[in-house]
């Protein structure tokens, strides 16, 4: 996950890190499956924005 730090801003860390004390603290594994979705969701949507950013500065350069 080092390389996916780098899309991520600081309040997505924040929420991460919250969500994977969620994950230890889970009561079954439905609330386990959901965080993870929600972490996986986030750097998702990281990594999308950081593609079109990087897409548009290709073209505004």
């Amino acid at each position: 996950m080092s390389n996916e730090n780098n899309w991520l801003t600081g309040e997505e860390k924040k929420v991460i890190e919250k969500l994977k004390l969620e994950v230890v603290n889970a009561h079954s594994l439905a609330h386990v499956r959901f965080y993870k979705r929600e972490i996986e969701q986030i750097v998702k949507h990281a990594k999308r924005r950081k593609e079109v950013l990087q897409s548009i500065s290709h073209y505004s350069g």
